[in-house]
């Protein structure tokens, strides 16, 4: 079997690269022919550095040319390479394992070639890569003899550096042929420890998708078991745990209760795996069933598994928070974020056939925090423009990194990445908040945050008076009281993300009225006005019941009920020289005017 390394060039357009910045990024790759490539894997390097594979058909009958994408921080590719071993087809698809302690990544696929029948055959096969991207000597894993197909889905490490492989190999039963789930250990030469097969089953599709160490050192392996005729009625979502020498602990299949409209039952399908936080398991799988009247689709189903013993904890569905998104929904990616919940990503169908790849973050029981989608709009009816995750990861900065597929208007298929901050933005937060005075006393201020992609708000009154900190799920309008009438406060918003990016608006806030404004919105008159203390207040109306007198410093001189004698109220006051403010509050509102004391 030829094997060869060549360095090709790819054509990269970039979306969003203006400000280019390790925060975010949204890249794109495509071949200078229209083939169709897809991005499948990403992992971050110690450096840094993003190490993605891909694929493409490269539009020879029966072929996939495997890719290696090289990326910096800031998303600029710096270095690609590619398998142009065109003799036997096989995928990139399986998630990238990698053992840096002996500078090798690892990904499981199947080796497919056709006999002189014509018929296919396959056997367990694992990509072998260095860190540079090259791709080194591949692995052929467990006893290929008694097996007419087989393929590894998933690799995980041993504590002591062996690795686990699951996955699904095809025997001949009674000239039938049957798939059975199976399972390997192997040395980091490909050596076979053990291999297991599992024989539950005698006929349809089962297999082992993923696999994970859990923190006991045992491991979980999800995968779906089938052991009817007809694999849309009978398929069950299944986990097993197993030991490091591949004894079964505990089995789980779990039988979905529900039968849709057309008496089939409903099923889920495995999708992806991890350990929560807590030790137990995580896994998505998409829900089929009809959910809708004349609308079918499969919502995607998160579920958490005791590790105990398989029970379900809790379930959350897709379509219970956003129903524009019923048809067929794919939680690809299942990322744990110790101390706050999990990211999840993958892709969204909506009814009306677009399909926008998602990020989205839920806590610990479940609850969604927030989604954000890219690429194709809900409902936008494009007949092309479909976007897809198919990997995710958390990178070193905090932010995440997601791969996977789009489509432009001429249906060119191009590798995808897009780097997002913390809360899955792509662009920095704006600071931005309105305010407004109340009527009858202006020392309060009602605030709106209308700041965008933010973790967190703070506002400073400039009064003094401790911070306030308004998170982004707190989106109520609030108030402030000011301490003093009739002076300017300087407030100031700070929209923060990430504990990173910050973006800063003010506005200056005067609690009285403004002296430009009192021609238009004088309601009595003083006179004299300077005056040595002694003066009459004329009102038009004689409806104000109070009046009050700040210094200019906003302090409180001086608070007294009025007493009109046709519409004239007078006063005699020992007021130091100065600028004073005059408020009259009653049935008509409040009206407010300067007073000059001059003896």
């Amino acid at each position: 079997m030829k094997k060869t390394i060549l360095f090709i060039c790819l054509v990269v357009v970039s979306e969003a690269f203006a400000q280019q910045s390790s925060k975010y990024f949204n890249v794109h790759w495509g071949q200078l022919y229209p083939v169709y490539d897809g991005a499948f894997n990403i992992i971050q390097l110690p450096d840094s550095t993003y190490f993605i594979t891909a694929e493409s058909n490269a539009q020879i009958p029966n072929s996939v040319v495997r890719h290696v994408i090289r990326i910096n921080k800031n998303g600029v590719t710096f270095a690609q390479y590619s398998d142009s071993d065109l003799t036997f087809r096989r995928g990139i698809k399986g998630r990238i394992e990698p053992n840096l302690n002996i500078n090798r990544l690892y990904s499981g696929t199947g080796l497919l070639w056709y006999d002189t029948n014509g018929v296919g055959r396959s056997v367990p096969y694992i990509y072998v890569f260095d860190t540079i991207g090259y791709f080194l000597t591949p692995l052929i894993v467990g006893d290929t003899a008694n097996m007419k197909t087989g393929s590894i889905m998933s690799i995980a490490y041993t504590q002591n550096n062996f690795m686990l492989c699951s996955g699904g190999i095809g025997v001949l039963i009674n000239g039938q042929l049957s798939l059975r789930a199976a399972y390997w250990k192997i040395d980091t030469l490909g050596n076979t420890i053990w291999e297991r097969r599992d024989s539950s089953s005698t006929c349809c599709v089962n297999r082992f998708s993923s696999i994970k160490e859990d923190a006991g050192g045992n491991f979980i392996m999800l995968g779906w078991f089938n052991n009817q005729n007809n694999a849309s009625i009978a398929e069950r979502l299944w986990l097993r745990k197993i030991d490091t020498n591949g004894n079964t602990l505990w089995d789980y299949k779990y039988d979905e209760p529900d039968i849709d409209s057309t008496f089939n039952y409903a099923v889920l399908q495995a999708r992806s795996l991890a350990i929560a936080n807590d030790g137990n398991y995580m896994v998505s799988a998409d829900y089929r069933a009809t959910l809708l009247t004349n609308t079918s689709g499969r919502p995607s189903a998160l579920i958490k598994f005791s590790a105990v013993d398989g029970h379900i904890i809790w379930r959350f569905n897709m379509v219970t928070i956003d129903t524009n998104y019923t048809y067929a929904n794919a939680i690809e990616k299942i990322v744990p974020i110790p101390g706050e919940g999990y990211v999840l990503f993958g892709s969204l169908f909506d009814k009306r056939g677009d399909i926008a790849a998602f990020i989205s973050k839920i806590n610990e029981n479940g609850q969604e925090l927030w989604r954000k989608t890219f690429g194709t709009s809900v409902g936008q009816r494009s007949n092309y423009h479909d976007d897809y995750f198919f990997d995710g990861i958390q990178t070193l900065d905090g932010g995440f990194a997601a791969v996977g597929q789009t489509a432009d208007s001429t249906f060119w298929v191009d590798a995808w990445l897009v780097k997002t901050n913390c809360n899955g933005d792509t662009a920095a937060p704006v600071a931005n908040f309105s305010q407004t005075l109340n009527a009858s006393n202006n020392t309060i201020a009602t605030f709106t945050n209308l700041s965008l992609r933010y973790d967190t708000c703070v506002f400073n009154f400039g009064d003094g008076s401790p911070l306030v900190y308004k998170s982004y799920l707190d989106t109520v309008a609030f108030t402030h009281t000011f301490p003093n009438y009739a002076t300017n406060y300087n407030v100031t918003c700070i929209a923060k993300s990430c504990n990173q990016e910050w973006d800063t608006t003010q506005t200056l806030i005067f609690t009285g009225i403004r002296l430009n404004n009192y021609e238009e919105r004088v309601a009595f008159n003083i006179k004299p006005n300077p005056s040595n203390g002694s003066f009459i207040i004329s009102a038009s109306q004689a409806t104000y019941n109070n009046v009050i007198i700040y210094s200019i410093d906003g302090k409180e001189v001086y608070n007294n009920k009025l007493v009109f004698t046709k519409g004239n109220a007078n006063f005699d006051l020992d007021l130091p020289n100065g600028v004073y403010h005059v408020k009259l509050i009653g049935s008509s509102g409040v009206a407010s005017q300067k007073l000059v004391i001059s003896k």
